[in-house]
């Protein structure tokens, strides 16, 4: 290979590797397409030893900002209203604990590579719900950092949310009851039940 060919090849490399990593450093922030946001699981699965509660749950918020930094731990919206269909619920009930509203979201980290990712994974903090069923004593959850209810917002490559999965396993705050854990997935939409649509910027 001629040194000039070589030249040609070894500088185009180094443009596009340029061009990489200047779209993946500006990629340093967040853009949602709603400051107004629903999470609905129908329904919301709790695991609890041998059973699984399921109940249909309908979770309100908003962003502080349409845009925010990637920031691990960082709160990038609050949690305003939590409601929870008990009639409709199976093999036991669940029960928001509402007086401790507003409930932290904060961002965790992301899936999939720079510039496009799959997933936004989040942190709900400062849940407190209840459960009980004909196995389950009544036992009170609050969610923390350290023992959080995470959520994965799913999206596809042009940016809309496709679906919400919900993941964590939360310590009781019962004397004599033991941990649950969350499962299944929702989906999320923006004001006026909207597409909700993420993406980096």
């Amino acid at each position: 290979m001629s040194l000039s060919r070589r030249v040609a090849l070894t500088t185009a490399a180094v443009m596009a590797l340029a061009a990489l990593a200047a779209g993946t450093a500006a990629a340093g922030r967040l853009e949602v397409s709603s400051v107004p946001f629903t999470i609905s699981f129908n329904p919301l699965a709790i695991t609890y030893g041998v059973t699984t509660i399921r109940c249909p749950v309908t979770l309100e918020g908003t962003f502080a900002a349409r845009t925010f930094a990637k920031t691990t731990g960082g709160q990038v919206a609050s949690l305003t209203r939590a409601n929870v269909a008990t009639s409709s619920c199976v093999n036991g009930r669940m029960t928001y604990n509402n007086e401790g509203l507003p409930w932290r979201v904060n961002y965790t980290s992301f899936s999939g590579a720079l510039p496009s990712i799959a997933a936004i994974r989040t942190a709900l903090v400062g849940v407190s719900f209840n459960i009980e069923g004909p196995l389950i004593p009544p036992c009170r959850f609050t969610t923390s950092s350290a023992s959080s209810w995470n959520t994965e917002l799913n999206r596809e490559a042009g940016g809309t949310v496709t679906s919400v999965s919900a993941a964590g396993t939360i310590s009781s705050e019962t004397i004599n009851c033991s941990s649950a854990s969350f499962s299944e997935t929702g989906r999320l939409t923006g004001e006026g039940g909207l597409a909700f649509r993420a993406r980096l910027i």
